[in-house]
């Protein structure tokens, strides 16, 4: 998951220092800057990047800002195989645009988030690269980028490393759930449990939960299309907003606490 942000490495300190996130990778390009991170450990836990505007005023990420301000701009998905994938999705009735696979390290595609009311990107990628294990990938800095998955043109892939020395809490926080809002909420069930590869948790009247392992994707009936509530286990109880995007305490069970 994406949160598009004005000053990345602003944001990146304010939630090492508060929620004990920890920077993976990352790198510049001419659009855009990012940082990976993982918010939880080796066990519990998700990827959670951020991501800020590059070069001129008409770059994706500055119309992003401009429009929507800070918040979650995609959900991203490393799938086996992009193309596949693209035909499946296309097979689901979503449209799938600025496909590029022409650089094996990082193939991708996004979904339109217009589509049966989706209200947030989502990208799909595949590589011919790996991460290392999670625990060794949290412990030590991959001190050759090139060796992980990277763009063709990034540049500076180290300019998040100081932060790793930064204290975190006591408790650090562990991401566990996204809230997702949609009017029609069977229509994204299909997209996140067939090409996308979930599995049914848990449904009710006009809300599904849909898993990957322990991370947790809730899509429930709204108004206001798109994601806005991160769910978190342990950390600060108080939670932490960027923008549009809310990081909120869970109980055990997945309610708000």
């Amino acid at each position: 998951m994406s949160i598009g942000v004005r000053d990345a490495e602003a944001t990146l300190e304010a939630l090492r220092r508060a929620m004990g996130i920890i920077p993976l990778s990352g790198e510049q390009t001419a659009r855009f800057r990012y940082v990976l991170t993982r918010m939880g450990d080796a066990e519990l836990g998700m990827q959670l990047e951020l991501i800020e505007p590059q070069g001129g005023p008409d770059t994706f990420m500055r119309r992003f800002l401009a429009e929507r301000g800070e918040g979650v701009h995609h959900l991203t998905f490393t799938v086996p195989d992009v193309e596949r994938t693209i035909r499946d999705v296309r097979e689901a009735g979503y449209t799938v645009v600025q496909v590029d696979l022409d650089y094996a390290p990082w193939r991708e595609a996004f979904i339109m988030p217009t589509d049966h009311g989706l209200g947030v990107v989502v990208q799909i990628a595949d590589t011919n690269l790996e991460y290392p294990p999670m625990r060794d990938f949290i412990s030590d800095v991959v001190e050759d980028p090139a060796s992980i998955p990277h763009n063709r043109d990034g540049i500076d892939r180290h300019w998040w490393r100081s932060v790793r020395e930064l204290p975190g809490p006591s408790s650090p926080a562990h991401l566990v759930r996204v809230e997702l809002e949609s009017e029609d909420v069977a229509g994204i069930a299909r997209l996140f449990t067939g090409p996308l590869g979930g599995r049914v948790t848990s449904s009710a009247d006009r809300m599904v939960e849909i898993a990957w392992g322990e991370s947790v994707l809730r899509v429930h009936d709204g108004p206001e299309s798109g994601v806005r509530v991160l769910g978190y286990r342990g950390g600060p109880s108080t939670g932490m907003a960027i923008g549009s995007a809310r990081l909120t305490p869970d109980s055990e069970d997945g309610a708000p606490r």
